[in-house]
């Protein structure tokens, strides 16, 4: 019996540790990308079409959160435990896919309302909505199938070839300023190849088939993603929302050599996304067996996550002005003191990472999403409060405080209201 559990656990270590690698390169290829071409984009389209770029990149990510509903957790988890279903893993398939088609209708018809009823937008409407094609690949991607079998190999290899095409062909097509609008292309075009190939592979290789969703299915899926939702969107609200009340305040340019620092931030930080989404089909299993074990895990986890996000947000603020000469060619003050307050971000959320997932893997719903939606009322309040005075620093600085209010209040509501899943004490502390 002994001998079996060993094995049990080395073969539990060995599919986490592939599922974080892969994930690690799925999303790093996603992240590391815009920052590893910004400084070409930049001397070549100008710091000007660059913060027309990040405004139109910020706008799609709000329809990818409302296409998401929250799946890329609920479906997860409900992938995760009935993996060895097929009829209930395709009935789950059928109904967030069902689901995610008819946001992204939606999405459409909202999109093209804003395009050509904002003055902001109308003005590169061809722009925003080669842009926002996109949508589409993202759509078709079922990422959350894959995390739930805890199987990312697949996807990875295609991503990595489709954002390699992406990189080789950036160099040939883009040449000059004008060919801005080539650059929207290319990113949605890779968007949509690398969703619709992935979408193959479920239904090829895993024997996954769509069946029409009974009416109970779409209604226990929009039920079980609902709180998820609303509580990613609030944190997605507060991320992105700055660079367009920014926009509104400040010109392109000061958009760019904001959008600049906060993809060098963003870069960091999913690297905590990273490890959210590597980990949490696992500290889902350890929670159904025992708290002990899931308080556990993360007591060997936190030492060395914390420290390495220590280590790199220290690094970041120290070298923030070599960084910015790095991808604006120049020495952009504004963008230095915004990396240098933004640098100590993705550590902040870093800390969250046992608190938040303590939450969601024991159903407490209401709870995370009360911090994450006060928490994005916060960040709107202080960025109409900065960003008119201080610009792009004044975004950093109510983006920096945002996160420091739901990391501390995350723990506060397990410690205040949930305190039979305290994480600060042991199984002797209890009662």
């Amino acid at each position: 019996m002994y001998r079996f559990n060993i094995n049990h656990l080395s073969a539990n270590s060995k599919r986490l540790a592939s599922n974080f690698l892969s994930l690690s390169v799925l999303q790093g290829m996603n992240y590391l990308f815009p920052i590893i071409t910004a400084p070409y984009l930049i001397r070549v389209i100008g710091i000007q079409k660059y913060g027309l770029w990040a405004t139109a990149s910020v706008l799609l990510t709000y329809f990818q959160m409302l296409t998401d509903y929250g799946f890329n957790l609920s479906a997860t988890k409900e992938i995760s435990v009935n993996r060895h279903d097929l009829k209930k893993t395709s009935e789950i398939f059928s109904s967030v896919m069902t689901i995610k088609s008819g946001l992204f209708l939606a999405s459409i018809i909202l999109m093209l309302a804003l395009t050509y009823s904002v003055p902001l937008f109308k003005a590169d409407h061809v722009f925003y909505l080669v842009t926002f094609s996109g949508l589409l690949g993202h759509v078709l991607f079922p990422i959350w199938y894959f995390q739930g079998i805890e199987r990312m190999k697949y996807i990875t290899y295609l991503n990595l070839a489709s954002r390699t095409a992406v990189f080789i062909l950036l160099f040939i097509v883009i040449r000059q300023e004008g060919d801005y609008l080539k650059y929207a292309a290319l990113n949605s075009g890779a968007l949509i190849l690398t969703g619709a190939l992935s979408l193959w592979v479920v239904l090829n290789d895993f024997g996954v088939r769509y069946v029409i969703p009974r009416a109970s299915s779409l209604r226990a899926s929009l039920a079980e993603g609902w709180h998820i939702f609303v509580s990613t969107f609030s944190v997605n609200l507060y991320m992105n929302t700055n660079v367009l009340i920014l926009r509104f305040f400040a010109s392109e340019a000061a958009v760019g050599y904001y959008y600049v620092a906060d993809r060098c931030i963003t870069a960091l930080r999913s690297l905590a996304s990273i490890i959210f989404q590597a980990i949490y089909p696992h500290v889902c299993a350890r929670a159904g067996e025992s708290k002990e074990q899931f308080n556990r895990f993360f007591r060997r986890a936190s030492l060395p996550i914390f420290g390495l996000f220590l280590i790199a947000c220290t690094g970041l603020f120290l070298l923030a002005g070599p960084v910015v000469f790095f991808f604006t060619g120049k020495q952009a003050a504004e963008a230095v003191t915004a990396l240098r307050v933004l640098g100590f971000v993705p550590l902040v959320v870093a800390l969250n990472i046992p608190a938040y997932q303590t939450l969601l893997a024991y159903g407490l719903k209401k709870s995370y999403t009360a911090v994450l939606v006060s928490g994005s009322a916060l960040n709107l309040g202080l960025n109409f409060l900065l960003a008119p005075k201080y610009y792009g620093a004044g975004t950093a600085l109510a983006v920096l405080l945002t996160e420091a209010y739901i990391t501390l209040g995350l723990y506060l509501m397990i410690e205040l209201k949930h305190k039979e899943h305290s994480l600060l004490r042991t199984a002797e502390d209890k009662p």
